[in-house]
């Protein structure tokens, strides 16, 4: 056989060979997928899944008695799982995480807590205030968020404050504002002022009638300037007036103010009805209104769950006001443990804990010696933990999540374990002052206290009438002197004819 043919047979052979060999390694990767989905699939529907998760009161707790399996615990995650579990078909056994923790890397790249189990295949499922974060996402899949809360901050409640006479003069000047406060006293001098002007030059009021002697004169100015005063503050005050103004300059500016005295009562009474029921509560007064202020103090100390998401979010910030926080956090060592750790150390006092808002206001509701205060910083969102290569388990928990968010099932659930199990009489949050959060970057700005005051803005349109009404009395006021001077010459020309008159008939 030809050299060229013995070597054309050569190159088909290897060609074969290289194709068969590429076609089972294809099969082999195709099979062991199908069977790793089959396999997957088979556990879901047909095996109990291991779900972790960590005692955090109202999230996850033990129940009272002799309770045995999934009884035994209670909780939001505990109703959470059972009713995923109805709706994504899959049976369940419930367990504590091993070392109480969420999840945390250490230095030779091992992760803690349940984010680890799941990783080590020790459980299935991580359900419990896990938030979501790049870092964790990472190494373990997570589910779509069945919650959203934020970090807030958790104190040690100051001792109430009681009430004192200071305090409840100051309260018949919380309805308006001071600038509010201010445009009144202003609106009164101005009207008292103009009611002077025109009973002092108007010839149709009562000083010049009086002058005249078409009014006959008491002994008594009614409208001088301590006059105008008082009849101005004796309408704001609904007592009532001995005398009014004659001109039509004069009754168009006590028209006006009593218009403005009527509205601004009226005002001023809606917004008491909402400032009383505040002064029938003792609030307390945070010494901290919002991160802002704990990042440029020294004297409270404040931390978090070391290497949590909620410490991990102030050291990965750009901010400048979290790098801060974050290295007076690592200088002093001011970071727990745990949740549980980080309460006791805030109940003792000088100590402020960053946390996650939904878990914060909890616990303050339970503990009335606790208030959280500054709002969310930010928003983040708990999720449930699963391996990277579950998928269809990932794929029916977030279908499962989603049905019960537009139901309304978590809403429900978040009311039943966290709002309505609440221990004291006032509300566990204390919003900022308002001092500071006008300081504050916007994205660290919790909701501000919005007292139940009215504007500059909403009395402006009391205000901007009135000033037209001013004008007004003015114009009026000016028509009516020139009318009375060229109705003066014109009776002054009538008596000079007359008398010239007169005159030419006694010569005649």
């Amino acid at each position: 056989m030809p050299f060229s043919a013995m070597g054309c047979e050569f190159g088909n052979l290897h060609f074969l060979l290289a194709l068969c060999f590429h076609f089972v390694v294809f099969a082999a990767v195709f099979v062991g997928q199908s069977e790793g989905h089959q396999l997957e699939k088979r556990q879901t529907q047909n095996n109990t899944l291991r779900v972790v998760s960590i005692l955090e009161p109202p999230f996850f707790s033990r129940k009272s008695g002799s309770n045995t399996g999934n009884d035994r615990f209670e909780g939001y995650i505990p109703d959470l799982i059972a009713k995923l579990a109805q709706v994504a078909d899959f049976n369940y056994q419930i367990q504590l995480v091993k070392d109480g923790r969420y999840g945390l890397k250490d230095t030779d790249g091992v992760w803690s807590g349940m984010v680890g189990e799941i990783i080590r295949g020790e459980a299935d499922i991580a359900a419990a205030t896990l938030t979501i974060t790049s870092h964790r996402h990472r190494v373990i899949s997570l589910t779509k968020p069945f919650m959203n809360t934020g970090i807030t901050i958790l104190m040690k409640r100051p001792a109430k404050s009681q009430a004192t006479l200071t305090t409840g003069i100051s309260l018949i000047f919380l309805p308006f504002p001071t600038e509010v406060w201010i445009a009144i006293l202003v609106a009164f001098v101005v009207a008292s002022v103009v009611l002077y002007l025109v009973n002092r030059f108007d010839p149709y009021e009562l000083t010049a009638l009086q002058d005249r002697g078409t009014v006959p004169y008491t002994g008594q100015r009614y409208f001088g300037v301590s006059g105008s005063w008082w009849f101005m503050w004796s309408a704001l005050t609904w007592q009532g007036y001995e005398r009014a103004p004659r001109s039509f300059a004069g009754r168009i500016l006590t028209g006006l103010w009593w218009l403005l005295t009527l509205q601004t009562i009226i005002i001023y009474m809606a917004a008491m009805v909402s400032v009383l029921p505040m002064a029938q509560v003792e609030r307390a007064s945070a010494p901290i209104d919002s991160v802002f202020d704990l990042s440029k103090q020294t004297t409270i100390e404040y931390g978090a769950v070391n290497g949590g998401s909620t410490n991990r979010y102030f050291c990965d910030s750009s901010e400048a006001v979290y790098q801060r926080m974050c290295g007076f956090m690592k200088t002093r060592e001011t970071n727990v443990y745990s949740i549980a750790d980080g309460v006791r150390r805030v109940q003792r006092g000088g100590f402020a804990f960053l946390m996650e808002g939904a878990s914060a206001d909890f616990i303050a509701s339970q503990k009335c010696d606790l208030m959280t205060v500054g709002g969310f910083i930010n928003t983040k969102g708990y999720g449930l933990g699963v391996r990277n290569d579950s998928l269809d388990l990932l794929k029916k928990l977030d279908v499962a999540i989603l049905e019960l968010h537009e139901s309304g099932f978590l809403k429900k659930l978040h009311d039943k374990w966290v709002i309505e199990r609440s221990r004291c009489g006032h509300s566990p949050t204390v919003q900022p002052s308002g001092s500071s959060a006008s300081n504050m970057p916007q994205n660290i700005q919790g909701p501000s206290l919005h007292l139940p005051v009215v504007s500059l803005t909403v009395y402006g349109g009391v205000l901007v009438p009135f000033a037209a009404g001013l004008a007004l009395t003015l114009l009026v006021a000016i028509a009516e002197i020139l009318y009375f001077k060229f109705r003066g010459e014109i009776n002054s020309k009538a008596e000079r004819d007359e008398r010239l008159h007169e005159h030419v008939e006694e010569h005649l």
